[in-house]
């Protein structure tokens, strides 16, 4: 765990400095840190961080311009949609989630197989969360 947290105050640190083009992923970084350490935590505080940080990072980041990045932001929504979705049970968190994976994997689909597998893959804990 002391790792974990060694690695957040690093994305705290980096998402302080970074300027427009690293801003996006800098966010990224920092929700995949409060995802991390969230999962392992009682307390919801981490995960609620980590939502904030990943819904916004996607709005800093070009679809158009930025592609693949843009695709491993919506990834890693999905990700966190699924962490939220395991405490709660709440059935909205993943329908979120499975619609930001799509819109991951139809870019990725399109020159990554390493990353379409990967959405693969977490289509399908999503649908063994659902009981498919």
């Amino acid at each position: 765990m002391f790792t974990l947290h060694v690695a957040l105050e690093l994305a705290k640190s980096n998402h302080k400095r970074a300027k427009k083009p690293q801003e996006p992923f800098a966010l990224h970084v920092l929700a995949n840190c409060h995802l991390r350490i969230g999962e392992r935590s009682v307390k919801e505080g981490h995960l609620h961080v980590a939502r904030n940080a990943a819904g916004g990072a996607p709005a800093k980041s070009s679809k158009t311009k930025e592609r693949l990045n843009w695709a491993l932001l919506q990834w890693n929504r999905g990700d966190l949609a699924l962490a939220r979705f395991e405490p709660t049970g709440d059935p909205t968190y993943l329908s979120s989630a499975r619609t930001h994976v799509n819109r991951a994997r139809e870019v990725f689909a399109e020159g990554s197989e390493h990353q379409t597998q990967r959405c693969d893959d977490l289509l399908a804990k999503f649908d063994a969360a659902e009981g498919k």
